[in-house]
């Protein structure tokens, strides 16, 4: 059961990665 926790670890590190950018890029915008 590894491989679960390994993908599920990925998919979250993914999506932090992708929200973090918008966020940034929406924080640089409005600077």
């Amino acid at each position: 059961m590894w491989y679960v926790c390994w993908v599920l670890g990925v998919f979250l590190a993914c999506t932090f990665s992708i929200i973090i950018g918008l966020w940034t890029e929406r924080f640089s915008c409005f600077e």
